[in-house]
């Protein structure tokens, strides 16, 4: 009979040892010494030390970030499916379906035009050079607002909140080296520098309509490369309704805001993507 080496034995018991953590008494043995070594001195002071380490800030982050959108998430639908119910009991003119919102979208990305250089779900595949960012606004004159995202203004706020303080993160930026008083990209330079230019896609007399379009418009195209293509980090989580539209229509603008320079400027890193 050959005689195991101690190598091999050490093997044969971590093999043994492994295959015990995957039954259930396994992993309930497992869990009970994780959630005992937690609670211990020791255990507490190297979770401490591991969340301030850089990959214990970076795995913090990430999990609230996935965190935070699942329950933004569940929030706007709620707060759509409020608004969709308060307008169909009070508003003359019902909101659209969401068919209807399918079709209009649909329509959009599939017939219009966007500048002469060709429609959303052309563009988006075949032209490289293309990048773009959907938007929202009531402004009469949509160059009002067609850029306000590259700036650090305040964050959107839903129906209802207070402003806090929140800024926000534009796309795009120049370089820190630049010599600029600030890396943030003005709207007069977006449009000279780096070529934007604004069409407006879509209007609706209330706020919930327009809103659920850019949504499933920004929804449609949310795995496009960021910085690259789409300017947009998140599908939008702003106000989703205006209850004065039941009884003073506004009306509200969904535009594309595109340019073609982007990607050549990026390139030649003139310009950053800021993620």
């Amino acid at each position: 009979m050959t005689r195991l080496t101690d190598e091999e034995k050490r093997a044969r018991k971590a093999a043994a040892q492994a295959a015990y953590k995957k039954t259930p008494e396994g992993k309930a043995m497992v869990a009970k010494h994780n959630a005992a070594y937690r609670k211990s001195p020791k255990g507490e002071a190297t979770i401490a030390a591991y969340r301030k380490s850089p990959k214990g800030v970076a795995t913090n982050a990430k999990h609230h970030a996935k965190h935070n959108a699942k329950h933004n998430a569940k929030n706007k639908k709620e707060r759509q499916e409020a608004a969709v119910k308060w307008h169909q009991e009070n508003s003359i003119i019902p909101p659209l379906t969401i068919p209807q919102v399918d079709e209009v979208v649909t329509r959009i990305i599939n017939s219009v035009d966007i500048g002469g250089l060709g429609t959303l779900s052309a563009m988006s595949v075949v032209d490289k050079s293309f990048t773009f960012y959907v938007g929202l606004t009531k402004q009469a004159d949509v160059k009002l607002e067609d850029l306000r995202w590259l700036t650090a203004r305040g964050a959107n706020l839903s129906e209802g909140e207070t402003y806090t303080g929140r800024r926000n993160r534009p796309v795009l930026l120049w370089p820190d080296d630049r010599v600029r008083v600030s890396n943030i990209i003005t709207m007069k330079e977006a449009r000279e520098d780096i070529g934007f230019h604004s069409q407006v896609v879509y209007e609706a007399g209330a706020l919930i309509d327009a809103s659920r379009v850019e949504d499933e418009i920004q929804t449609r195209f949310q795995s496009l490369p960021l910085g690259r293509k789409r300017l947009w980090r998140h599908v939008a989580m702003g106000r989703s309704s205006n209850k004065k539209d039941a009884t003073e229509p506004q009306v509200y603008k969904v535009f594309i805001t595109y340019s073609t320079k982007v990607m050549n400027l990026l390139d030649s890193n003139e310009i950053i993507i800021q993620t």
